[in-house]
């Protein structure tokens, strides 16, 4: 039994590269607000730089009040609190989960204010991202599409 679950952990573990970050996320993403559910902006765009161990990340957003929203970090995937753009007491932290699938924490002043789980999915060509509040409760399902 211990050689099948360890067979099975080693297999599981080949299909991940060994690379941390998902460099197909590279470029700019739009938000399609028909295909998300829950609360959004009206407009919201992702733009990932990502390099060797780094994700350089700008989120710019409009709310239907007209206020406008921006986030930027370069951080790397080592799922370790970093500084982002918002303020000294704000970090966030980017881990891989899987080939096409990673997680990020924010947090204020070191209590999570939200975390949201990225999926690449239809051929690289579309972004999944749920996210949740500080308590872990979902809060919307975005759909962003590569421009």
């Amino acid at each position: 039994m211990k050689v099948l679950l360890i067979a099975a952990a080693l297999g599981v573990l080949a299909t991940v590269p060994c690379s941390a970050q998902i460099m197909e996320m590279n470029g700019t993403w739009e938000l399609n607000t028909k295909k998300t559910i829950g609360p959004s902006p009206v407009q919201e765009t992702l733009v990932f730089d990502i390099s060797e161990g780094t994700q350089r990340y700008t989120m710019t957003s409009v709310n239907a009040d007209g206020r406008t929203g921006l986030n930027e970090w370069s951080i790397g995937y080592d799922g370790h609190d970093h500084p982002t753009s918002t303020g000294s007491e704000n970090t966030a932290s980017v881990r891989r989960l899987g080939a096409k699938t990673e997680f990020v924490v924010n947090k204020r002043d070191g209590q999570v204010t939200s975390t949201y789980t990225r999926v690449l999915v239809d051929n690289d060509r579309t972004i999944m991202s749920i996210g949740r509040n500080g308590e872990g409760e979902i809060q919307w399902v975005r759909v962003f599409e590569k421009q």
